[in-house]
């Protein structure tokens, strides 16, 4: 919903995401009725440091799915349940060496061949529950495939495996716990 101008009309989207990007978020498009996380909750999310989150988007190299309420140039402050899944991703595969540009690829792979929307994270994650991201470096570059079953062992010689449903599940729901928290203290 469209946050309200004083008189309480609310601004047509195309202006809503112009002045998001203009004004840096000041009057982004509020996601009311999804939950969301704030920036500075996003560390305890992910388990990460703040200083290692805000180095990740200072040096970019990633996108984010849900662009409605965030500005330009890496000053992002709220981040949809799908931005928290896809940032668990490339923590995940960051904190195993990946560079941040080489994760995010990584995860647009997860979602373009996952088979599941990020819209409807339950699904996303019961899709992945028996499949796995395996990650090679068969040569300067990062390979990705998906293995759906224990019989799927003819991959690369070396390779590490992301499950892929616990990394997004767990960082989801610590986002809605902190969700739910911050609602309560606002009520």
């Amino acid at each position: 919903m469209a946050r309200p101008l004083r008189g309480g009309w609310p601004l047509p989207k195309n202006v809503q995401l112009y002045i998001a990007k203009r004004y840096r978020c000041m009057y982004a498009v509020q996601m009311d009725s999804e939950p969301y996380v704030l920036r500075t909750e996003l560390a305890a999310v992910l388990d990460e440091r703040p200083g290692t989150l805000s180095q990740m988007f200072q040096r970019g190299g990633f996108s984010l799915p849900d662009a409605d309420c965030r500005s330009g140039s890496g000053n992002w402050v709220k981040f949809s349940m799908a931005d928290v899944a896809v940032l668990a991703l490339i923590r995940a595969l960051t904190n195993l060496g990946m560079q941040v540009r080489a994760a995010s690829e990584a995860a647009q792979y997860v979602v373009e061949k996952g088979g599941a929307e990020l819209s409807d994270l339950d699904a996303f994650v019961e899709r992945w529950r028996n499949a796995r991201l395996v990650v090679s470096r068969p040569d300067r570059g990062w390979s990705f495939m998906i293995f759906e079953t224990s019989d799927d062992l003819a991959g690369p010689a070396a390779y590490v495996t992301v499950n892929v449903a616990r990394v997004v599940d767990d960082a989801v729901q610590r986002a809605h716990e902190l969700a739910a928290r911050r609602e309560r203290r606002r009520a």
